[in-house]
C-alpha cells in the first residue's frame, strides 16, 4: 500500500508510548500526512494532554510505566468529555489484543509494533472515518442504507438490522462501508497487521465471509449468492465428478460433514483435488466482492469460520488482489457492452458461418452454442456451468466481433 493510498482525515492524534523511537516514528508519519500530533511518554502524561486539548483519536501502548494502557483507557472513560474517545491499541505482542483486552479498554482497533508508516496511516484514517460514520448513523449495528439483491443501489431507504453474523463471531473489531474504505485497502491493512479473524462483507442479502490467519486467506464462504460459487461447480468443471453424481450425493447426504470432506472420504476426489477446488472458490469469491461498489464490512478479530478446520489454504492477499483488481478493470470494459444479467443475446448465423470453429477455444464454442435468443446472460452462466466473469468476457468478444447481437427491446 503506497503512502498516499489512504487519504488523510484531518484531526488531532494523541500518541501515548514510553518508547521515544515509536513516538518519533509515529509523529513523522502522521505529521507528513497532515495530522496534528500530540505526544505523551506514559499514561499519566497522556491523560493530562487529553484534558488540555481533547484529541480526535488516541494511539496508546499497552505496556508503559506509571500507568499502563489498560489503566489509561479506564481513566479516560471516567472523564465525561473523554469517555467516547476512539482508541487504537499498540503493542509489540499481538497476542495481547484478545477480546477481553479490547472490551476492557473499549478500543476500536489495534496495531502491532513495529509498524510501517503505511499501516499506521491506514489504521488511523480508518478509525477517524469510522468515527465520522458513527456520527451519521442513528444507532450501532444499523446500516445507513439497505440494498436490494440487484446490482443497483437503493439509497435513501430506512436502515435495516441484519440477522447476521452468527453468534460465534464475537465482538466487532472493525466495521464500515465499502464506499468509505475500499475492500482492497482494508485487505491490505489486515495483511500488514498479520491479522487473524473473520471479515464479513454484506451487500443486500449477499454475504461473503473471509477467514484470515496471520494475514493469509484460509477460506472464503458465501451466503445467498449465485450457484456458480458452489464448490460442486469447480469439481464438475475440473471433470472430477459428473453433475448427476454430485446431485445424487448431495440429496443422499445426511451427515453435517462439509461436502468436500465427504467426497474425499468416499473416494470420489483426493485431498489435492479438494484443495485445488477450494483455492478457486475462495479466490473467485474475493474477486467478486472486490467488484462491489457499496456494502458493509465487519471484522471479527480471532473469530474462526468452521470450514477452516477442513482446509487451511494460506493464500497471500497480495496475490489475490493483483488478479482481483485486474478482473475489476476487465469488468468495467465488459460492462460497456453488456447491460445486465437479464439481457438476451441473439446469434448472427451468417457471421458465425464465416468463422472457423477451430479458431475458437472450447469455452468460446460452449458459450456460443448456448446462445439461442431466449436465454438471459444469467441463464447462460447457469447452463454452461462457467463463472460469470469467464462467460461475460467471452460474450464481450462475441459482441465486438459481430457474432452475436443484443435482442431488440430486451
Amino acid at each position: 500500500m503506497a503512502r498516499g493510498s489512504v487519504s488523510a482525515v484531518s484531526g488531532r492524534v494523541l500518541v501515548v508510548d514510553d518508547s521515544r523511537t515509536v513516538r518519533r516514528a509515529a509523529e513523522r508519519a502522521l505529521t507528513e500526512a497532515g495530522y496534528e500530533v500530540v505526544l505523551a511518554a506514559d499514561g499519566r502524561e497522556g491523560l493530562e494532554q487529553s484534558q488540555k486539548a481533547r484529541p480526535d483519536l488516541v494511539l496508546v501502548d499497552l505496556a508503559m510505566p506509571h500507568m499502563d494502557g489498560v489503566e489509561f483507557c479506564g481513566a479516560l472513560r471516567a472523564v465525561d468529555n473523554l469517555r467516547d474517545l476512539p482508541i487504537v491499541l499498540m503493542s509489540a505482542r499481538s497476542e495481547l489484543f484478545d477480546d477481553a483486552v479490547m472490551q476492557k479498554t473499549g478500543a476500536m482497533d489495534a496495531i502491532s509494533k513495529p509498524f510501517s508508516p503505511e499501516a499506521l496511516l491506514a489504521v488511523t484514517a480508518h478509525a477517524l472515518r469510522r468515527l465520522t460514520l458513527g456520527r451519521r448513523t442513528s444507532a450501532p449495528g444499523t446500516l445507513g442504507a439497505s440494498e436490494s439483491d440487484s446490482d443497483g443501489d437503493t439509497e435513501g431507504t430506512e436502515p435495516e438490522r441484519l440477522n447476521y453474523p452468527p453468534p460465534d463471531r464475537g465482538p466487532t473489531s472493525l466495521s464500515g462501508r465499502i464506499e468509505d474504505v475500499p475492500l482492497g485497502e482494508l485487505l491490505q491493512l489486515l495483511q500488514f497487521q498479520r491479522q487473524t479473524g473473520v471479515l464479513d462483507i454484506e451487500r443486500g442479502r449477499r454475504i461473503v465471509g473471509i477467514g484470515l490467519r496471520e494475514g493469509l486467506v484460509d477460506i472464503a464462504v458465501g451466503k445467498n449468492g449465485e450457484p456458480e460459487y458452489l464448490l460442486g461447480r469447480y469439481l464438475i468443471e475440473e471433470e472430477l465428478i459428473e453433475a448427476d453424481e454430485l446431485e445424487a450425493l448431495t440429496r443422499q447426504r445426511e451427515s453435517p460433514r462439509l461436502l468436500g470432506a465427504q467426497l474425499v472420504k468416499l473416494g470420489y476426489i483426493t485431498q489435492e483435488d479438494l484443495h485445488r477446488a477450494l483455492v478457486r472458490q475462495t479466490s473467485e469469491l474475493v474477486y467478486e466482492v472486490l467488484r462491489w461498489k457499496s456494502g458493509v464490512y465487519r471484522y471479527y478479530r480471532f473469530a474462526r469460520l468452521p470450514q477452516v478446520s477442513e482446509e487451511r489454504l494460506g493464500l497471500p492477499i497480495a496475490t489475490i488482489l493483483l488478479e482481483g483488481l485486474r478482473r475489476v478493470d476487465e469488468w468495467r470494459l465488459v460492462e460497456e457492452q453488456i447491460q445486465g444479467f437479464d439481457q438476451i443475446l441473439v446469434p448472427r448465423h451468417e457471421a458465425i458461418g464465416s468463422v472457423s470453429r477451430d479458431d475458437m477455444s472450447r469455452e468460446e464454442r460452449t458459450v456460443l452454442a448456448a446462445i439461442d435468443g431466449k436465454r438471459t446472460i444469467r441463464e447462460l452462466v447457469e447452463h454452461t456451468r462457467m463463472s460469470s466473469f469467464d462467460v461475460c468476457k467471452i460474450l464481450f468478444q462475441l459482441l465486438t466481433s459481430g457474432l452475436v447481437r443484443p435482442m431488440t427491446g430486451a
